[in-house]
């Protein structure tokens, strides 16, 4: 979930803004980043992310990033 703090919703699946010492930015996630994958679920849109995230609530997961 942490993910849904760090950037402002849009269509795509592209991260806007990264808030500094968030956990996205510990993780190494950078404005202009694309998540593609989210455990090796492919995803194309804002709304696949947010529906992936949130089936699994403080968990951690594996993003696929270009």
């Amino acid at each position: 979930m942490a993910i849904l703090l760090i950037g402002e919703p849009q269509v795509s699946n592209q991260i806007s803004r990264v808030i500094q010492n968030s956990p996205a930015e510990k993780a190494g996630l950078r404005s202009g980043d694309r998540i593609l994958s989210v455990d090796d679920k492919s995803i194309t849109k804002f709304d696949e992310l947010i529906q992936l995230l949130s089936e699994k609530p403080g968990e951690r997961v594996v993003l696929k990033v270009k």
